[in-house]
C-alpha cells in the first residue's frame, strides 16, 4: 500500500524546471534501468510516437546498469532531445508533471511506482503477459498491453494523447482504486 495523501501533498516541480512547455504531453516511467524493466521497448515505442506527435516528452526516473546503453539507444532513435533523465532522485515530485505513466517490466509483482502514479491521478499503460493484470483493469483503470510489441505500446500511448476524456476517466478510476484498495492505512488494518 501507499500513503496516497502524502503523495498528493508533494509539491510538484514546474515544467519549466525541466525545460518542458505547457503543450508537451509528458510520459513518465519510474524504475531501475535494468533488463527486467525493458526500457529499450519503451524507447522504441516512444520513438514511434514522437514521429507522429512531436509534443511528446519522455521522463525517465531511475538509475542503473543500463543507463549508458539506453542513452545510446535514444541517440540512435533520434529522441535524445525529447527525453528528460532524472537519475537517482525520489520520484514523488515528478508524478504531478506526468500526463501518462508507462510500465514495461517483463514481470512485476504489484509495482509501487504504478500505485504511486495511479494515486496521483495519472493514466497508466502497462505491459503484461495476459489481460488479467493484478492491479489494472484494461480500459477501466488503465491500459494493459501485451509485452514485446513496441507498435502496440505506441498505439495505446497514442490513445491517451488523442483522447483526453478517456485519459481523464482512466486516471480518475485508477486514483479511486488506489484510495479504496491500496492505501497503506487500509492495508495495515487488513493485516
Amino acid at each position: 500500500g501507499i500513503d496516497n495523501k502524502a503523495f498528493q501533498q508533494q509539491l510538484p516541480l514546474s515544467r519549466e524546471f525541466l525545460g518542458l512547455q505547457a503543450d508537451h504531453f509528458i510520459i513518465g516511467s519510474v524504475g531501475r534501468f535494468a533488463p527486467i524493466k525493458r526500457y529499450p521497448l519503451l524507447l522504441e515505442a516512444f520513438a514511434l510516437l514522437y514521429t507522429k506527435y512531436s509534443q511528446a516528452r519522455l521522463l525517465l526516473i531511475g538509475g542503473g546498469p543500463q543507463e549508458k546503453m539506453l542513452r545510446v539507444q535514444a541517440q540512435q532513435l533520434g529522441i535524445t532531445d525529447a527525453i528528460r533523465w532524472i537519475i537517482n532522485k525520489p520520484a514523488a515530485p515528478y508524478y504531478g508533471l506526468m500526463d501518462c505513466f508507462v510500465l514495461t517490466s517483463e514481470r512485476e509483482g504489484i509495482s509501487i511506482a504504478l500505485l504511486e502514479a495511479m494515486g496521483c491521478n495519472v493514466a497508466c499503460v502497462v505491459t503484461y503477459a495476459t489481460m488479467q493484470h493484478p492491479v489494472l483493469e484494461n480500459m477501466h483503470t488503465g491500459i494493459v498491453v501485451y509485452p514485446s510489441n513496441a507498435t502496440l505500446l505506441y498505439q495505446n500511448m497514442l490513445i491517451l494523447i488523442t483522447n483526453n476524456s478517456i485519459r481523464k476517466q482512466l486516471a480518475k478510476n485508477a486514483q479511486q482504486l488506489v484510495e479504496n484498495d491500496f492505501n497503506c492505512h487500509r492495508m495495515v488494518n487488513a493485516y
